[in-house]
C-alpha cells in the first residue's frame, strides 16, 4: 500500500544507493563490499521495490511478481514506476 506514493518508492530506491556511496566513500566498504552490495541491490532489492509498486497499483498481477527479475523485463513500466504516468 505505501508503494502507491511515488515519493516513497523514489526513496525506498535511492536511499539504499545513497547510504552505500556513503559508506565507500567513508572507507567503511572494501571495493568486493560494495560491488557485492550493488549486486545485490541491482539484482534483489531492486526488483522486489519495482514489482511491490507495480502490484500495488494493479499494473501486473501478483502471479507476474517474479517477472520483474527478468532482466529488463519491467521496462515497458518504466514510465508508470519512476515519471507515474
Amino acid at each position: 500500500m505505501f508503494l502507491k506514493n511515488i515519493y516513497v518508492f523514489y526513496i525506498m530506491v535511492a536511499l539504499p544507493l545513497m547510504m552505500l556511496v556513503v559508506a565507500a566513500k567513508n572507507q567503511y566498504l572494501t571495493s568486493e563490499t560494495f560491488t557485492l552490495s550493488l549486486l545485490a541491490y541491482c539484482l534483489i532489492y531492486h526488483p522486489i521495490v519495482s514489482g511491490l509498486r507495480l502490484v500495488q497499483n494493479k499494473k501486473i498481477p501478483a502471479r507476474d511478481f517474479w517477472k520483474n527479475f527478468l532482466p529488463l523485463w519491467n521496462l515497458k513500466y518504466w514510465s508508470f514506476l519512476f515519471l507515474n504516468k
